[in-house]
């Protein structure tokens, strides 16, 4: 029972979020990928007419929320991460950001979320193939209450978005929630952890272990991928002069490589490690946590890392 909680907390949320927004505003939309099997029912029994499942076809999903938007609606496509953003990337970049249509794309599973399903259902490049397109937003939160915040957030805000619920936890109350603004979640003087989605609360966790407790960890917590929050990235790295990313994601073209770019573009002289899947599929059939540690975002690579980081000198 705990098990499922954990997996499923970030989606509940959005369905109970969706559904007081839809509630609220007849323009709210919700298109389903045939998936989410008993979230929904509130949503389809009580608002039939701002509900659709559109079937396994995600492509199709894309071009008829994009026809929607065009009409004034505000339609949400939910289906699983890899088949929502790889089956209908075309349509996704020439329906919805060539077009700048106000439609959001909610990509349940993402990251190494499905475990034990295989590659097929691993969604560890979305960050590298949306990065690249003009007018979209990218959203990645690490938590229920994140995903909450960032629903209503995107609800508001006009064109494209895409929202990457996998799983996480909250680490911090009250948080103030922004489109385009990180979260310091603890400050810090030695090393940088810059982090989304599950990695969030993994780094909170592991700088609360007595053994880290002498060390000063500054963890930021990106929610929006793009736009990212450069201000509080370079003003972190240039005091702690230490980084690591951390994400569920490929090492090339995520997170890491976005603060990569900052760091040579700004010609800060620091030392970074980037925390990902290193250029490969995951085929694994296991727990979550074990496919994590298998494929080097564990807790003890991380420790690893920080004690490696703190081993260069001033200036190397």
């Amino acid at each position: 029972k705990q098990y499922c909680l954990k997996r499923v907390v970030m989606r509940n949320e959005f369905a109970e979020t969706i559904f007081d927004l839809a509630l609220k505003d007849k323009r709210v939309m919700l298109i389903i990928g045939d998936t989410g099997a008993g979230l929904f029912d509130d949503f389809k029994t009580q608002l039939p007419d701002q509900f659709l499942n559109a079937g396994i076809a995600e492509a199709n999903m894309i071009t008829v929320a994009a026809g929607l938007a065009k009409a004034g609606f505000i339609p949400f496509v939910y289906a699983i991460g890899p088949h929502m953003v790889y089956r209908a990337y075309e349509q996704i970049r020439n329906d919805l950001c060539f077009n700048l249509l106000n439609v959001k794309i909610v990509s349940v599973g993402s990251g190494l979320h499905y475990s034990d399903h295989g590659p097929t259902h691993h969604s560890t490049e979305d960050f590298a193939v949306l990065r690249v397109l003009p007018n979209i937003k990218i959203f990645s939160p690490s938590s229920g209450d994140e995903t909450k915040a960032l629903t209503r957030l995107i609800s508001k805000d006009i064109g494209p978005a895409y929202l990457r619920l996998g799983r996480g936890k909250r680490t911090l109350q009250n948080q103030d929630v922004r489109i385009g603004k990180g979260i310091k979640i603890k400050e810090g003087k030695d090393v940088t952890i810059i982090s989304t989605g599950s990695g969030v609360n993994d780094s909170y966790i592991l700088s609360e272990m007595p053994d880290l407790k002498k060390i000063s960890l500054e963890i930021i917590n990106i929610h929006t991928i793009k736009p990212l929050d450069e201000q509080m990235i370079i003003k972190s790295i240039i005091k702690t002069k230490k980084v690591i990313t951390i994400e569920e994601h490929q090492r090339t073209g995520g997170l890491g490589d976005a603060v990569a770019s900052i760091i040579a573009e700004q010609n800060i002289q620091i030392k970074l490690i980037k925390m990902g899947i290193d250029d490969t599929f995951c085929s694994y059939i296991g727990s979550y946590d074990g496919i994590k540690k298998r494929y080097g975002l564990g807790n003890n690579t991380l420790k690893e890392n920080i004690n490696n980081l703190l081993q260069i000198k001033e200036g190397c």
